[in-house]
């Protein structure tokens, strides 16, 4: 229930406060960049998955400066045929831009498990005890296991791991759906006398 009232919170600052909600994700899409380079240089991740999480970001980040009422098409918010407009946008001259960035976002995020679960791997394999059952007929290691060769990435903990997925694959996306929702599912948010959805329902 928080987090839909949260979400809803969301959607409610788009929709009253456009300007300032592109802004502010314009800024958090470049600090997500920012923090993708950063542990590119510090933690030796794979260039590879690094530059397509790189790559889904700045295509959201185009998404938001390409339009310069973001998400909406006309700058009357609460106008039907500025709504009626942003659907039409969406679905024909910008959509090819939209699926595009999250096909980014969602190949990136595979990407990003399968790397991190070959990581786990490599280090599974590191600390393997050299017991007998790991060797072969005649004292040899198995071939398959190299103990002397340590992963040059480190080791990863769980919550490292979700905190790379939020900053560095869904947290830009998911606001960018959150305004899409706003502008083209027309969602009644606000009413005549100025209270918000959130408000009306939680407070």
């Amino acid at each position: 229930i928080l987090a839909a009232l949260g979400l809803i919170k969301v959607c409610d600052f788009i929709e009253n406060h456009t300007r300032s909600a592109k802004r502010l994700f314009q800024r958090i899409a470049s600090a997500s960049i920012a923090f993708l380079l950063l542990t590119w240089l510090v933690d030796s991740l794979p260039s590879g998955m690094v530059g397509l999480c790189i790559l889904s970001q700045l295509a959201h980040l185009s998404i938001l400066r390409s339009s310069p009422s973001w998400p909406f098409q006309h700058g009357a918010v609460g106008n039907t045929s500025a709504r009626a407009a942003t659907a039409r946008g969406f679905f024909s001259c910008g959509w090819l831009r939209l699926w595009l960035a999250f096909s980014l976002s969602f190949i990136a995020h595979f990407c990003t498990a399968h790397s991190f679960s070959a990581l786990k791997q490599e280090w599974v394999d590191y600390h393997r005890p050299l017991n007998a059952h790991n060797r072969l007929p005649g004292g040899r290691l198995d071939w398959d296991f190299d103990p002397s060769r340590r992963p040059r990435t480190e080791e990863k903990t769980a919550s490292e791991v979700v905190t790379f997925f939020a900053l560095g694959v869904w947290c830009t996306p998911l606001l960018i759906f959150l305004g899409t929702c706003t502008a083209q599912l027309e969602l009644p948010l606000g009413n005549r006398h100025g209270r918000s959805a959130y408000d009306a329902i939680g407070r």
